[in-house]
């Protein structure tokens, strides 16, 4: 979002970002990360996923049926273009909120784990406390104090005042396999899924029918060296499921440092 746009949008939403509930925001931080914004943002001319009623609802941990009545109220707020059966998409305002969620949120893991020292198993839970928030100035400040840092320290981006984010390097999950240490061994790093090859609705019901979707935590558990073969991967830490290369070639992922370690991407 351009400078001009965000003051713009600013102004706006002064004195409603004040009245904002926790519900709503954390709503529209869901979608901002669903749709692909997150990750470094979306490559440019790619326009943001339509996230399902499904999908926030697996996210939000709450119902289906709770997640349409509140995206009707998104969408009669502005915040959201929602087209039943098909998704959301945050408007230009809806972004706005999102990313001042998301960067909040970061500044406090941040400053949570260098500044007081709690541990990474610590610092989510309590950053969703803080996110909520509201104050620019504070935001800000808590920025400048920091000196500004680009990464949280689980490697997720900071979004900048302006909403900007450092780039990300995007690869396919196929070339991450590739790239083991020896020949059919996969890497040890973690990954997060930011985006698909294709937008073919028969890959899209596939990944959701693993439990993949945008921003899924990946890791490769057991690759063979055959580019034909089957590769198994760990998803959110938790299910293991199988994917061919055909489809692992379609699947966009970003690293995952580990806690603490000094990141350095262009």
């Amino acid at each position: 979002m351009s400078l001009s746009v965000r003051i713009r949008v600013a102004s706006n939403l002064s004195l409603r970002m004040h009245t904002q509930t926790r519900s709503t925001e954390n709503y529209l931080k869901a979608i901002y990360r669903l749709s692909g914004l997150d990750f470094g943002g979306l490559p440019d001319g790619e326009l943001p996923y339509a996230v399902g009623t499904n999908d926030l609802a697996v996210e939000l941990q709450t119902k289906a049926s709770s997640v349409t009545d509140m995206l009707l109220k998104l969408a009669e707020r502005g915040y959201v273009d929602y087209v039943p059966y098909q998704g959301a998409v945050l408007t230009p305002s809806g972004v706005y909120l999102a990313y001042q969620v998301v960067r909040r949120h970061r500044l406090w893991e941040y400053f949570l784990a260098h500044r007081l020292g709690f541990s990474a198993n610590e610092i989510h839970d309590l950053a969703e406390e803080m996110e909520h928030v509201r104050s620019l100035a504070l935001t800000d400040r808590l920025a400048e104090f920091l000196g500004e840092p680009q990464w949280d320290p689980h490697g997720d981006p900071i979004p900048a005042a302006d909403g900007q984010m450092p780039a990300m390097k995007r690869e396919s999950l196929w070339d991450v396999i590739a790239s083991g240490d020896q020949p059919g061994d996969p890497p040890k790093a973690k990954y997060s899924l930011c985006g698909l090859g294709s937008r073919d609705p028969d890959l899209i019901k596939g990944l959701q029918s693993l439990g993949m979707r945008i921003g899924s935590s990946l890791q490769p558990v057991n690759c063979s060296q055959s580019p034909e073969e089957i590769y198994e991967l760990l998803v959110s830490g938790i299910k293991q499921v199988c994917v061919q290369s055909a489809m692992a070639k379609q699947i966009w992922v970003v690293r995952k440092f580990p806690f603490g370690k000094v990141i350095e991407l262009e």
